[in-house]
């Protein structure tokens, strides 16, 4: 399976979000039209630079389009250890959302850790978790 990069998602996100335009993304960040044609085509690299103009204008978060532009950045041009390493050290950060789950998980945990609960326990709090979502 490949993975997405960030100008799939760049495409996918400005075919699919009404009222989203690439005309317009490319006049907020000050570059002409074709710029983002060219970055959705893959034939130049999605700047690091525009992806928190990019995060706003979509309204997507902005360490998910960060986690997509280093892995596609650094994806096929390192060993696979290192690639792992960094995927570990960037699965560390959290965008809004998942923020937003810990906030609830640890609210119905309490004083508890993950850690201190049995394997039963656990995984009825995570089937929970997720069935509320």
């Amino acid at each position: 399976m490949t993975e997405m990069t960030i100008a799939d998602y760049l495409d996918r996100a400005l075919s699919e979000t009404p009222g989203k335009s690439a005309s317009e993304l490319a006049r907020i960040i000050g570059i002409k039209p074709n710029g983002i044609s060219m970055m959705r085509t893959k034939k130049i690299p999605v700047p690091i630079k525009h992806l928190p103009i990019i995060a706003d204008y979509l309204g997507v978060d902005l360490v998910v389009l960060m986690r997509l532009a280093l892995g596609t950045l650094l994806g096929n041009e390192m060993p696979p250890e290192t690639r792992q390493r960094i995927d570990t050290a960037l699965s560390r950060i959290c965008s809004a959302e998942e923020a937003l789950l810990l906030e609830v998980m640890r609210a119905r945990l309490g004083p508890e850790s993950l850690t201190t609960l049995d394997d039963a326990r656990r995984n009825r709090l995570v089937d929970s978790l997720l069935a509320n979502l």
